[in-house]
């Protein structure tokens, strides 16, 4: 896959870097556990993992709200696994967390994966009809 096709990241070039780095490589030092079905990163073998429904009515304003006042926003930079067979992507946190809806939209709504540089703080939306937020610290909606 070609990020640089991508509606969203061609949109927002100036804002999305995209690494040379795939979501395998960044994860290979990692001790993050990851399947690739229903979810990439494998939940149920990650200590201290939350989730919440995210599908339902004002849930841009509520997340965006939410995750401003999470642990994820004192991180300046987040990278993301926006589609499969694809590079990574930088970007700010506030461009993130004002644009995530964005990014679930610019990949078919198949989910997708959020880390901080050091993958301390991570996060994933589902791509099943569950509709869930995964994450390892608390997002309070």
């Amino acid at each position: 896959m070609n990020l640089e096709n991508n509606w969203f990241v061609k949109e927002n070039s100036k804002e999305i870097e995209v690494l040379k780095i795939d979501i395998y490589d960044f994860l290979n030092d990692s001790l993050i556990p990851y399947n690739e079905f229903i979810t990439f990163l494998d939940w149920s073998n990650i200590d201290n993992s939350f989730e919440n429904y995210y599908d339902f009515i004002n849930n841009e304003t509520i997340i965006r709200n939410a995750l401003i006042k999470s642990q994820l926003n004192k991180f300046e930079k987040l990278i993301i696994h926006i589609e499969y067979d694809a590079k990574l992507i930088r970007v700010n946190t506030d461009f993130f967390v004002n644009n995530w809806s964005k990014f679930n939209a610019c990949n078919g709504f198949t989910g997708f994966v959020v880390f901080t540089d050091d993958k301390k703080i991570f996060l994933e939306f589902s791509d099943d009809s569950k509709s869930l937020l995964y994450s390892n610290f608390k997002i309070i909606f």
